[in-house]
């Protein structure tokens, strides 16, 4: 899946830490009970899982600069996050939102450039880390790191390829030393 889904959890070696859940970016779980996908993971399945996680990394996808406009986000994105928070503190969890990457726009399809900015892609970051900073969820920049990646590494417009896995391998040490240095603060 990559780092382009609406949730993924728990990626790593640390020893405390030995769990993964994922979730496609094209599954859709709607119960009587909870109208959304993310209601239904953090509200009724997680929950009622004999385990838990220590750490939950999430991050929201391109896909949404295609289907929602900013306001819509905004408002997405805060209740997603009041879902993944409400589970996360009664079960003592830590989480990192990832934040959108920078995109290539001269690599942008035509019938998405409308859409699919480095512009808009702040805008979404922007509202992504005040809901974080509203709910004290970690924010980790990944448009600011992105920016070091040259532009050969990227197979298409908004995919960073999979070249020698240089930025990936980056991205999981950065996530993997926030959280160990979260885990040493007094």
């Amino acid at each position: 899946m990559g780092l382009h889904g609406p949730a993924w959890a728990c990626m790593g070696l640390l020893a405390n830490v030995s769990c993964q859940l994922s979730i496609p970016v094209c599954w859709n779980l709607q119960t009587e009970q909870y109208e959304t996908t993310q209601e239904n993971i953090f509200r009724l399945y997680l929950p009622n899982q004999s385990y838990t996680y220590d750490l939950i990394v999430v991050n929201t996808g391109f896909h949404d600069l295609q289907v929602c406009d900013e306001v819509e986000y905004g408002r997405s994105v805060q209740h997603y996050f009041n879902q993944i928070s409400t589970y996360a503190k009664a079960h003592g969890s830590t989480v990192m939102f990832v934040s959108l990457t920078r995109v290539m726009e001269n690599k942008v399809p035509q019938e998405w450039k409308n859409a699919t900015s480095n512009k808009r892609v702040q805008m979404f970051n922007a509202k992504a880390r005040t809901a974080c900073q509203a709910l004290n969820l970690h924010f980790i920049d990944m448009y600011s790191l992105s920016r070091m990646v040259p532009d050969s590494l990227f197979s298409d417009a908004i995919h960073i390829g999979n070249v020698l896995n240089i930025y990936y391998t980056w991205a999981s040490r950065l996530i993997w030393m926030t959280y160990e240095m979260l885990l040493t603060e007094p």
